[in-house]
């Protein structure tokens, strides 16, 4: 497996340079960094742009992030972002965190989502100004969204600090400034992040960039647009391409026509059970479907389902699906088991 080399820089320059496997996580980079410069892991907030990576980040993924590295700094702001990338580099920063912090968010991370009154009990038991720090808020709403509630004004109208958390899930904007609510380049900027903020955007709902922005993020979230655009030619052609079950969300016309429902079933075959039942017996349908996955044969409908080509698609596609299940196990096991 190749490695990646990781420049952690701090306000007077570099603080460390490690090297290590791709296909390591943050946790494991994170005691890399330790071994090399002798901060404690759990004192390392680390960070890709402005945004903060989780322990469980996949470094392969974050590599996949092109143009999104910032140099470092151990105590202050951080500075502009680089983009000085290679295929195998990339430059992080690494804010060093105060005793108690790390104490704070040592345990928040305890806390599971059903334990909201314990969080909310904690929370009141430390210090008022930590209901200001970005970093706390955010594992705390991580256990938790609904504790944002308790976070300071300043966050909850804070554009950056939610648009890095939006991506999460849309959940995290519950409490987030009236103001800002109705804002519809913040709207725009967070259905780009994440489409299902559109759920809670009534008022963007019927708004065309918006709803476009939001579905080209996830077609699903055609469920949220107004029923005007959920007639819409050009919406519903973006939405399934972009994910085919959406035909579930696309107004009934477009359930019986066939040009709209190749598009989904050739973005993923089990939109076939949206479709109409005609078009569940349409052969150029049904076998667009199948190619795409096996699972759509549940679907078809009964005058094709003993046809003999339609079973020497479903017994191709099973037999697809099992070598690619067995190069998942095998990738999951080097991941879990490396030599």
């Amino acid at each position: 497996m190749t490695e990646v080399n990781v420049s952690v820089k701090g306000l007077a320059g570099v603080v460390c340079e490690v090297s290590i496997r791709r296909d390591r996580s943050v946790e494991d980079l994170k005691r890399a960094i330790e071994e090399s410069a002798g901060i404690p892991r759990k004192r390392q907030r680390l960070m890709q742009g402005s945004a903060d990576l989780n322990d469980d980040f996949d470094l392969q993924w974050l590599l996949a992030r092109r143009g999104c590295s910032s140099h470092a700094v151990l105590i202050g702001e951080t500075s502009e972002t680089s983009l000085d990338q290679t295929e195998n580099h990339m430059d992080l920063t690494l804010i060093k965190r105060s005793e108690e912090q790390t104490q704070i968010i040592q345990t928040l991370s305890e806390f599971i989502p059903i334990q909201l009154e314990e969080i909310i009990e904690y929370l009141r038991t430390i210090d008022e100004h930590w209901l200001d720090d970005a970093e706390i808020m955010s594992r705390a709403a991580r256990a938790n969204p609904e504790v944002m509630e308790f976070a300071s004004s300043r966050l909850r109208s804070d554009r950056r600090f939610l648009l890095n958390q939006v991506s999460f899930g849309w959940y995290w904007l519950q409490h987030a400034a009236e103001e800002l609510m109705k804002d519809r380049d913040f709207i725009l900027s967070a259905v780009k992040l994440n489409g299902y903020v559109l759920e809670r955007c009534g008022r963007f709902c019927s708004d065309r960039d918006v709803v476009m922005a939001a579905i080209q993020n996830t077609g699903r979230a055609l469920e949220y647009a107004s029923e005007e655009l959920r007639a819409d030619v050009d919406v519903v052609q973006a939405a399934l391409q972009s994910d085919g079950q959406a035909l579930l969300h696309a107004a009934d016309e477009f359930k019986s026509n066939k040009k709209f429902v190749l598009v989904a079933v050739k973005q993923d075959g089990r939109s076939l059970r949206f479709a109409s039942e005609a078009l569940r017996a349409d052969r150029e349908v049904v076998e667009a479907a199948i190619d795409n996955h096996s699972m759509a044969v549940k679907w078809v409908a009964q005058p094709l389902r003993s046809d003999e080509e339609i079973l020497r698609l479903i017994n191709v596609e099973q037999r697809r699906h099992e070598r690619q299940l067995a190069a998942f196990k095998e990738s999951f096991n080097e991941f879990y088991n490396p030599p």
